[in-house]
């Protein structure tokens, strides 16, 4: 297997991409959850590390995304595979897609977000554990803008998991039902061998 896409097959950077983005939006969103739903009241500590960890893999993900992006437009996207119709190719591409376009907007929401909150008399800054000018706040303080990107982050959060849960409901129902190679594209070892 090679680096690079092919038409046929995704390369060995895309398929590391896409586990590794994988794998930390799904820690994220279970951290998110916690943090929102199931934290007790009076955990502040537990919080702040959570949210540390949250937020710095918010910008991780940003960044692999990014990254990510220029790959596509470097090596290129496989055809969509053989055995779907048509219907079911442009659907895939959109949920890719759609799937890119989020995990941009999620940590963007959470920036503005932790950058337009904090409170009066403290230092303006990203999250409490940065100091000031670590990462740049370009938003300011403002409590309506906070509010609102804090429903918006959340409710995207929501679009992000059904979205996933979709993607990979589609890819079981291939490897199981369909029985084709689709699957097989993200992760070679269930290629049929000939």
């Amino acid at each position: 297997m090679q680096c690079h896409n092919t038409k046929d097959a995704y390369g060995k950077m895309s398929i590391a991409l896409h586990w590794l983005i994988a794998l930390l939006v799904l820690g994220m969103l279970a951290v998110g959850y916690v943090m929102e739903f199931a934290l007790p009241e009076g955990s502040d500590d537990i919080e702040d590390v959570m949210k540390f960890y949250h937020v710095s893999t918010g910008f991780l993900v940003l960044g692999l995304m990014t990254f990510r992006l220029i790959w596509v437009h470097v090596s290129g996207l496989p055809d969509p595979a053989p055995d779907l119709e048509g219907w079911e190719a442009k659907v895939s591409k959109a949920v890719h897609w759609g799937l890119y376009a989020l995990l941009i907007a999620m940590p963007l929401t959470g920036y503005v977000m932790s950058a337009s909150g904090g409170k009066e008399g403290e230092p303006e800054r990203i999250l409490p554990f940065f100091t000031p000018g670590v990462v740049p706040n370009i938003v300011g303080r403002d409590h309506d803008l906070h509010e609102f990107m804090e429903d918006v982050h959340l409710y995207l959060s929501f679009v992000v998991l059904a979205v996933v849960a979709a993607h990979i409901g589609a890819a079981l129902k291939h490897h199981f039902v369909l029985h084709d190679g689709v699957l097989a594209r993200m992760i070679p070892h269930l290629a049929k061998k000939d």
